[in-house]
């Protein structure tokens, strides 16, 4: 009876040796460095729920081991180390297929930053277009860090957006400007038709002051547009006018035209002081005859 009795004692302590744990089972310090291995990878990035997990699980094994149950807390840690396998599979796909998309991502930036440059952006949205090459330094830079595929993704994104935002602030600009441009071309036409196209001479007149009046052209150096539009009264001595004198004002000048008057106006040698008008002086200037019908063939 008594040699039964210290087996049933032997035997149930050994059951509960097996039971209970003083330090946690070496499966314990396998999960864990599992898990920090997968930390230390890109996991934490591309596959953070199940990191998390992984986590949890490690928490719940040294919980079991605080209380003693190292069957348990072994059970934990092993099914711990093969979850951290599933993260670390997950997350190596996750990672190549980030890497596809943010190497897409960056062509498109690329190509939208391509089509702004061509749409004048740098010119006419010099802001914007900087900002979107700057996002795409980013992007290209985070390339460079495996861990990082999303954030190159999110700055190549940024990059086409700001690309296609200046793209379109050029356009508009660029279309403004055109209409300004334009009103300002049919205000100038307008102001040009209400300008008189003739200008009678009168008492005390000379083609630098009729050409310095506000209805002609403004400008006494270009005289010489009233001479060359009416050679025909003024002939070769434009020192010499008469009043009652009807000049045509040309109002189809060039340029070239006003810089050649004023060269003109600037260097013209004067003749010495006209005679009087004669009192049969015309002031119109001839009509030029139209040319003689060719003969019949």
């Amino acid at each position: 009876m008594t040699r039964l009795l210290k087996v049933g004692l032997v035997g149930a302590l050994i059951v509960l040796t097996a039971a209970c744990c003083t330090k946690a089972p070496k499966e314990v310090g396998d999960a864990t460095a599992a898990l920090n291995d997968l930390k230390a990878s890109c996991a934490s990035a591309y596959a953070a729920d199940c990191v998390a997990q992984a986590q949890g699980m490690l928490d719940q094994a040294n919980d079991l081991v605080a209380n003693k149950k190292c069957r348990d807390a072994k059970a934990k840690a092993l099914e711990l180390v093969a979850k951290a396998k599933d993260c670390k599979t997950a997350s190596d796909a996750e990672q190549a297929a980030a890497k596809g998309r943010a190497e897409n991502a960056i062509a498109s930036a690329k190509a939208a930053i391509a089509a702004a440059q061509a749409a004048q952006a740098p010119q006419y949205a010099a802001t914007t277009f900087q900002r979107a090459k700057d996002a795409l330094a980013e992007a290209e830079g985070q390339m460079g860090q495996p861990c990082n595929y999303y954030k190159a993704l999110e700055a190549a994104n940024r990059a086409k957006e700001l690309a296609d935002r200046a793209k379109k602030e050029a356009e508009d600009e660029i279309a403004r400007l055109k209409a300004e441009e334009e009103r300002r071309r049919l205000e100038a036409q307008r102001a040009l038709e209400a300008k008189p196209t003739s200008y009678t001479v009168a008492k005390g007149d000379c083609l630098w002051k009729i050409s310095a009046k506000k209805d002609i052209y403004e400008n006494p150096f270009l005289w010489p547009l009233i001479w060359d539009a009416n050679r025909g009264l003024i002939k070769d001595h434009p020192d010499l006018i008469y009043p009652n004198w009807v000049f045509k004002i040309n109002r189809e000048y060039t340029d070239v035209d006003a810089k050649r008057a004023e060269k003109t106006a600037r260097h013209h040698k004067w003749e010495p002081a006209a005679p009087a008008a004669p009192k049969d002086v015309k002031t119109t200037q001839p009509e030029t005859p139209a040319p003689a019908p060719a003969p019949a063939k």
